[in-house]
This record gives C-alpha cells, structure tokens and sequence, in this order.
C-alpha cells in the first residue's frame, strides 16, 4: 500500500486529503449504506447517515493513532482512543462516537468473515 504522504507533497498534504475525502465521500457512504441495507440494518444506515452529518459540524482533532488494519488492532485503538479522552485531546462525546464507529467496523468485519466461512462450507472457495 501506498504511502499517502507520497501521494501528496508534503505542504499541501492536509488540505490535498480534504478535497480527496470530499470527492471520495459520496461513493464511501454509498457502499457503507449498501452494506448496511444487505445486511437488512436500515435502521443502522439511517443513524450512519445522522452521525456523518453530524460529524461534519464538529470536526475530529488530529490524533496519532496507530491504524486498524484488522480486528486484532481493535483493542489497543480503544486503549488508544481512551487514553486521548483521558488526556483531554478529545471530548467524551468524539471518544464515543470513534468507539461507535469501531463497533461497526467490527460488526462488518465479522460479517464478512461469517459469510466467506460459509462459502468455505458450502465449497465455493
């Protein structure tokens, strides 16, 4: 995987990734509420839709955080995220809404994991 410091120069970095989440937001939130509506959790992607527009009015400070790349990293990241809380770099309620974000990311993913174990099963892998 690329580096994304490689991908932008390094002074124009903060904004060049601003205008690239704006282009890519549309189409990421499209494929989350997809999913969310397969999984037949309408009620899920309503509330994402809620908190992303939320979110937008009240910007998330820069952290640095190592990053979830997989299920195993959930922990030390909420470890992470509390102890940020802890030392006033965020307020309780960002530290709420990331964990909340955390538990979809993991409800996703475990999903996913169900679904290729039963297609394992079922020998179409």
């Amino acid at each position: 995987m690329a580096n994304l410091k490689d991908l932008f120069p390094e002074d124009n970095f903060e904004r060049q990734m601003q205008d690239k989440l704006r282009e890519l937001a549309p189409s990421i939130i499209d494929s989350l509420y997809k999913r969310l509506i397969d999984d037949g959790s309408t009620n899920a992607g309503k509330v994402l839709l809620n908190k992303i527009v939320s979110d937008a009015r009240e910007p998330m400070p820069r952290l640095n955080l190592a990053p979830v790349e997989g299920l195993d990293d959930v922990p030390r990241f909420i470890s992470e995220l509390l102890s940020a809380a802890a030392n006033g770099q965020i307020t309780p309620s960002q530290t709420s809404k990331l964990i909340n974000a955390t538990a979809i990311y993991v409800t996703l993913q475990e999903k996913e994991r169900a679904r290729m174990i039963g297609r394992m099963m079922r020998g179409e892998l």
